[in-house]
């Protein structure tokens, strides 16, 4: 289904506001980031939660097509629980298997429909025919 890209200010975004975008690697929390994308079931409720609690970043990047949505998602849940930067985490996802990226890159995925399906939903509700 088709649906148009969102835009917020940078200003508002929230992962902007708590340190995604930072520069600087903080070994202390690669391995809670570890430990958060190899648990199919924390990964995808924090992610869930995410996206119902970070309401203008996740209209911005999980609306863009363009980008890498479930690299944005993983970083941006990381974040969100241990106010991680997407350095640190993108030094966690190395330390993962092929399996549990894969495993994460699927959960992502299901994360991303659902919010998509939501807000098609939300805009578009559905006609009552009967």
């Amino acid at each position: 289904m088709q649906y148009k890209r969102i835009y917020h200010p940078y200003f508002l975004w929230e992962d902007y506001k708590n340190g995604l975008y930072e520069n600087k690697i903080q070994p202390e929390l690669i391995e809670s980031c570890v430990e958060l994308l190899q648990n199919r079931k924390h990964f995808y409720q924090s992610a869930k939660l995410l996206t119902r609690t970070w309401i203008y970043c996740s209209d911005v990047n999980l609306t863009n097509n363009e980008m890498n949505r479930k690299a944005w998602l993983g970083q941006a849940t990381c974040c969100f629980r241990f106010k991680a930067n997407s350095e640190t985490v993108i030094n966690a996802w190395h330390k993962l298997t092929d399996i549990q990226k894969e495993e994460a890159n699927d959960i992502a995925e299901i994360v991303i429909k659902e919010f998509i399906n939501k807000k098609i939903e939300k805009l578009c509700p559905k006609l009552n025919l009967e």
